[in-house]
């Protein structure tokens, strides 16, 4: 069974609120993984993943055209549907619309993937699009091919969303009374045992339309009816987020002005939440310290629910007069005529919004100081304010650093690329390995037994035991059947290096000479390459790898990259 749609929507409304959509600002580099992850995996996978993508929003734009084309390529219609799918709920205009257009498009046939949902789904994305009528229309269209075609789901999710939107538009009755003919539907139609989950979810969603209802609405008492409901079926099959049921807990406690124990549940989900339901748990933790009279608390919560607004720059609510009002008199307090000016500007920005959007709102007073003064106060600041030359300098500024750091690391990246192409040239002209280093010193005066473990230690090298990560001074002496004393003379006097330096430089040496000539490294990962060397980390590797080749920004997918070049 696809998963169900209004979890869908949760996730997507989530994604699109946290992370804001199709937004040009965020480096590209942070989409390089994209090319790997297409390569690594099936279209099958990716595609029903790709709903969970957490990158940028342009790195999913970017993402969901080559998962398309791949699809195409492939003649996959049903992997291609879910990656229009995925796109129409993150995306906002016009590439929200664009999307459900074109997932309908390629669902006209009933064993299509996407032919009962694609409606649904394009009623979303109106929704979200603050266009209620047009969202109406869709999900009634959706419901009227739901009946026709006997699907059940789709026929109660169509409700669901009609009620959801027209309780919005109109009023709380009529909302409540579809909320209660989709539950006895859902009662009184006769459910298979294979289908029990889906009664349950069913029966779940509606509950929790009941809860955000009652909350918005303040009734405690059917609140906790509704909310006592979910929990008995949650007791069989976990359909609700355990969070969001955290939430809810934590405001029924405080419509019930059980402030201590509210203040639990809500302090519970900060972890886990952001965006605008962080901004609401906030906001109520600020009214709950607020009541329990700590003040310097709720002017801290209050204070957080200020910055998420203004970081993610998401839609005012009713509560952000308050929140802002609250803010304004500490200002106020503490004599801060900046700040006085901020709060001003914002709290006039939510009345026009509020009056314009909502038609909820009246345009507010501010307590304590009075309008002429601010207005007085905010012109002096404006006219101190009027050079702009200013900011154009720092601008100025800002954009030839920024130039000067990007030419920068361009040159020492020309400079590491010269260095690793120069010293792969050599190497090809002159291929005889350097893994063992002769001896400088005379080896005739050495003690027997010395020169026996140089011998044995020869041999081992020959024979590439360095290989092994886990060798040590000890073990090599076990593996020698020679005295760990003459080892170490042996390495310290004739090769001239402590042990630990010539093991790494054994390893990196024979790791370069290898891939440079002949090893099947293509469809390998660098860290399982790297550790059949014996090198036991990726950082380790990296550092013998710079010093070897004497570049410390050198690393190791250039130097993989130089050589699959060379030898395709």
């Amino acid at each position: 069974m696809f998963k169900p749609i209004i979890r869908l929507s949760f996730i997507a409304t989530s994604l699109v609120v946290c992370l804001g959509v199709i937004h040009p600002i965020y480096p590209q580099d942070q989409c390089k993984n994209n090319d790997k992850v297409i390569d690594s995996l099936p279209i099958s996978e990716l595609a029903s993943a790709f709903i969970y993508y957490e990158g940028p929003s342009i790195c999913a734009l970017q993402l969901a055209l080559k998962l398309s084309e791949k699809a195409k390529f492939e003649n996959d219609s049903i992997n291609l549907s879910k990656v229009y799918a995925a796109m129409a709920y993150r995306a906002e205009k016009p590439y929200g619309l664009m999307y459900a257009d074109s997932l309908i498009n390629i669902s006209q046939n009933p064993e299509d993937f996407y032919y009962y949902e694609a409606d649904l789904i394009k009623g979303f994305v109106y929704y979200n699009q603050e266009e209620p009528l047009k969202a109406i229309r869709q999900f009634e269209k959706s419901h009227d091919l739901a009946v026709r075609s006997k699907n059940f789901e789709i026929e109660i999710r169509s409700l669901i969303w009609i009620a959801t939107v027209k309780g919005e538009q109109t009023g709380s009755d009529e909302s409540i009374k579809i909320y209660h003919d989709v539950l006895k539907l859902i009662k009184t139609q006769k459910w298979e045992e294979k289908d029990s989950q889906l009664k349950n979810e069913l029966e779940g969603t509606i509950l929790e339309s009941f809860i955000t209802f009652y909350i918005n609405h303040k009734k405690p008492d059917s609140l906790d009816h509704y909310l006592q409901k979910l929990k008995d079926i949650n007791k069989d099959i976990e359909i609700s987020d355990p969070v969001q049921m955290n939430i809810w807990s934590g405001k029924l406690a405080m419509f019930k002005n059980q402030f201590d124990s509210a203040l639990v549940a809500l302090k519970k989900t900060v972890p886990y939440i952001k965006g605008q339901k962080l901004m609401d748990v906030y906001y109520n933790l600020g009214v709950i310290e607020g009541e329990l009279g700590h003040q310097e608390s709720k002017t801290k919560y209050f204070r957080r629910y200020d910055s998420i607004s203004k970081l993610h720059e998401l839609p005012p609510g009713l509560e952000s007069k308050e929140v802002l009002i609250h803010l304004m008199e500490i200002a106020i307090q503490e004599e801060n005529v900046s700040e006085q000016m901020e709060y001003l500007k914002s709290i006039r920005f939510v009345d026009s919004f509020i009056t314009k959007n909502r038609k909820l709102s009246q345009i507010v007073d501010v307590p304590g100081y009075s309008i002429q003064e601010l207005r007085n106060e905010r012109a002096g600041l404006i006219k101190e304010n009027e050079n702009k030359s200013h900011l154009s300098l720092f601008l100025g500024t800002i954009i030839t650093i920024v130039i000067s750091i990007l030419v920068y690391y361009y040159y020492k990246y020309r400079k590491a690329k010269s260095t690793l192409t120069d010293y792969l040239d050599n190497l090809s002209n002159s291929p005889t390995s350097t893994l063992v280093k002769k001896p400088k010193k005379n080896t005739d005066d050495i003690e027997p037994s010395i020169q026996i473990a140089l011998h044995k230690l020869n041999a081992w090298e020959d024979n590439k035991g360095y290989r092994d990560k886990n060798v040590d001074l000890n073990e090599l002496s076990s593996i020698l059947k020679t005295n760990r004393t003459y080892i170490s003379k042996a390495i310290n006097i004739y090769k001239e290096k402590s042990f630990r330096v010539y093991i790494t430089d054994l390893r990196i040496e024979d790791f370069i000479t290898t891939t440079s000539e002949n090893f099947d490294y293509k469809k390998k990962s660098i860290n399982s390459i790297i550790q059949e060397f014996g090198f036991n980390s990726k950082d380790t590797f990296s550092r013998a790898l710079k010093n070897k080749l004497k570049n410390n920004n050198i690393t190791p997918s250039m130097y993989m990259d130089e050589i699959i070049k060379r030898n395709t």
